[in-house]
């Protein structure tokens, strides 16, 4: 009887063995998914974020720029009132235009076609 459950023991201890090599078998392979998880996550990461920050650094001069050229534009909206006439301020300073901001302006037909679009 003895004999039995040591034999019976044996047994067991070596299906576990079997089952726990098994599981070392998934386990290896639930850790490579998560690494490779991982890596293709900062490379997706990469891949979205990268041109932000890349259109951001190099876009931002243009911007600038252009925002210089129609701030004055801007304010000179929102300092004239119904009915009032506009002061220097309105005057945009040369140093701020580029050249086609410049050439745009100077051409008449241009310039009724942006009159037309913004004061009537």
């Amino acid at each position: 009887m003895e004999e039995n459950k040591i034999i019976a023991s044996k047994e067991s201890v070596g299906n576990n063995q079997v089952t726990l090599e098994k599981i070392e078998k998934r386990l290896d392979r639930i850790e490579k998914h998560f690494t490779w998880n991982t890596i293709f996550g900062v490379i997706k990461a990469i891949i979205i974020i990268g041109p932000i920050v890349v259109g951001v650094i190099y876009l931002s001069p243009f911007v600038k720029t252009y925002v210089e050229a129609v701030r004055p534009f801007f304010e000179t909206l929102t300092t004239i009132s119904p009915g009032s006439q506009p002061t220097n301020s309105a005057i945009i300073p040369s140093s701020v235009l580029t050249p086609e901001i410049k050439k745009m302006l100077c051409n008449t037909q241009t310039r009724e076609a942006l009159v037309k679009q913004y004061c009537q």
